[in-house]
C-alpha cells in the first residue's frame, strides 16, 4: 500500500463523475493524468493545514 492510496480513493470518484462514461482511446490515459492532477490538488491542500497548524502551536508556544 502506498502512502497515497487514501487520497487516491478519495479523488477517483471526484475524476469519474467529470469525465464521460464512454470509454474511448485513451481514457486510462486520461484518467491516471486526472488522478495525478487532482492528488496534487490534495497533498497541497493538505500540507497547508499542516503549516497553517504548525504556526498557530509556534505562535502559541
Amino acid at each position: 500500500m502506498r502512502k497515497d492510496d487514501h487520497l487516491t480513493n478519495q479523488v477517483k470518484n471526484k475524476v469519474r463523475s467529470k469525465i464521460k462514461n464512454k470509454v474511448k482511446p485513451g481514457y486510462k490515459k486520461k484518467f491516471k493524468q486526472e488522478v495525478e492532477k487532482m492528488k496534487r490538488q490534495e497533498r497541497k491542500q493538505f500540507s497547508k493545514q499542516q503549516n497553517r497548524q504548525k504556526r498557530k502551536q509556534n505562535k502559541k508556544g
